[in-house]
């Protein structure tokens, strides 16, 4: 972990190595991240680069399977990452669309069967996000964003 960057923990596993699921605690002790996000399944994420941190909601889907949720998430965050480099966290608005897409990157891959095969596409993301666009604002504004 010393040597990471970035550190995406379940609330278990932040529970179990560092005995809380706060992102902010968990930056304290590693002070090298960039950041920490920690999901807790349907409850959303918490997140934590730097000065940004925040939560984002789970989206409310019809869950088939949870295999893989989590790593989806990951790889959500590793392409916005990928694609917008330190840009895709440099604002709270830009750290907060990063792990939005992240979310539903993971809450789609719950809507079918294996980790895999129910990974979703990046234009499968893009129309999610779109569908859902209401859902965002509504949550950006009770958040007082």
């Amino acid at each position: 972990m010393r040597q990471a960057d970035f550190l995406k923990l379940s609330a278990d596993e932040a529970h179990w190595l560092f005995q809380t699921d706060a992102p902010q605690a968990i930056a304290q002790r590693l002070d090298q991240l960039e950041g920490v996000m920690v999901t807790h399944g349907a409850a959303g994420c918490t997140y934590c680069f730097g000065d940004r941190s925040g939560h984002v909601p789970a989206f409310e889907v019809e869950v088939e399977d949870t295999t893989g949720a989590g790593d989806a998430f990951l790889a959500g965050f590793l392409a916005q990452m990928s694609n917008l480099g330190l840009g895709a966290i440099a604002t709270p608005e830009a750290a907060r669309r990063t792990i939005t897409y992240a979310s539903a990157v993971g809450g789609l891959t719950t809507l079918r069967a294996g980790a895999m095969a129910a990974q979703p596409t990046h234009p499968e993301v893009e129309a999610f996000l779109y569908l859902n666009r209401d859902r965002q604002l509504s949550n950006l504004e009770s958040y007082g964003h």
